[in-house]
């Protein structure tokens, strides 16, 4: 596919509240966003599968280390600041 007919998927994420954590917003980004070296979070496959990982030499791995053997589709971290502050 040529570069001029590459379709780019915006990487804006969502952002989203949890009712039992008031005042926490969360940001879910797609993927084929690459997060940066050492980011903590949750990451879901296709399904319903959900678990927390962190980002470490450019790929998911568990929290204990491990290289994560998933298709990860999407990754949801906490936003940084507290939302009262806005």
């Amino acid at each position: 596919m040529s570069e001029a007919n590459e379709i780019r998927v915006p990487v804006r994420p969502i952002r989203f509240q949890v009712s039992a954590l008031p005042g926490q917003w969360f940001l879910r980004y797609r993927a084929s966003v690459t997060p940066d070296e050492g980011t903590i979070g949750f990451v879901t496959d296709e399904k319903t599968w959900q678990a927390g990982g962190i980002f470490k030499d450019g790929c998911w791995r568990t929290l204990r280390g491990k290289p994560i053997d998933r298709e990860i589709t999407a990754w949801t971290v906490m936003e940084a600041g507290n939302a009262q502050d806005r």
